[in-house]
């Protein structure tokens, strides 16, 4: 059962390192692309809700790592007393 946890934290690490090389990228092209102040608005508001999300996926991972980790040590403390 912790190998399965363990494999669930993993895909949760992995998948917020994804959005966080993405937004990476968003962040790298606004940079690169000439001063259009149409399309920057619109490009500012587009990094404006991903950064929002992306904040809020960090906050729900955090909340799924505390909780695996808090049911891999009930797991382990009742494997001792088995």
């Amino acid at each position: 059962m912790a190998r399965g946890s363990t494999q669930t934290t993993s895909s949760v690490q992995k998948a917020r390192s994804g959005l966080d090389e993405a937004l990476s990228r968003l962040e790298k092209v606004i940079d690169s692309r000439p001063a259009d102040t149409a399309g920057n608005e619109t490009l500012a508001k587009e990094l404006a809700t991903a950064t929002t999300e992306i904040d809020e996926l960090k906050g729900m991972n955090q909340t799924v790592s505390a909780r695996l980790d808090r049911a891999i040590g009930q797991l382990k403390e009742l494997l001792k007393d088995g």
